[in-house]
C-alpha cells in the first residue's frame, strides 16, 4: 500500500519565489515571530497529533510541509511552531 523505501529529496518539492511582503512582527512567548507564524501556530492547535503506529511519520511529514510551504515560513520559524506542536498535548492547551 505504501512505498516505505521512497526517499524524498529537495528536488521533489517545487520552489517558490521569495515573498515580497513583510509580515508585521509580534512577540509570542519571548520568540520573535511574524503574523504568518502566528497563523501557523493556530493551525497546529487544530491538527491531530502524530501517533506512532498510526502513520504518525506521514502525519508529521504532511504537517511540516504545510507549515513550511503552505504558510511560507523560514526554517527557524517553522521549527519554533512545530516544537510546540510536537510537545506533549498539555503544552498546546
Amino acid at each position: 500500500m505504501y512505498d516505505i523505501d521512497r526517499v524524498f529529496t529537495p528536488d521533489y518539492f517545487p520552489t517558490f519565489p521569495a515573498a515580497t511582503v513583510t509580515d508585521p512582527v509580534s512577540a509570542v512567548e519571548g520568540v520573535r515571530q511574524t503574523a504568518g507564524a502566528e497563523r501557523a501556530r493556530r493551525y497546529l492547535e487544530r491538527v491531530p497529533p502524530a501517533i506512532t503506529g498510526e502513520h504518525g511519520d506521514v502525519q508529521t511529514f504532511r504537517v511540516c510541509c504545510r507549515v513550511v510551504r503552505g504558510f511560507a515560513r523560514e526554517d527557524h520559524e517553522a521549527m519554533a511552531v512545530l516544537q510546540r506542536w510536537n510537545a506533549p498535548t498539555t503544552a498546546m492547551e
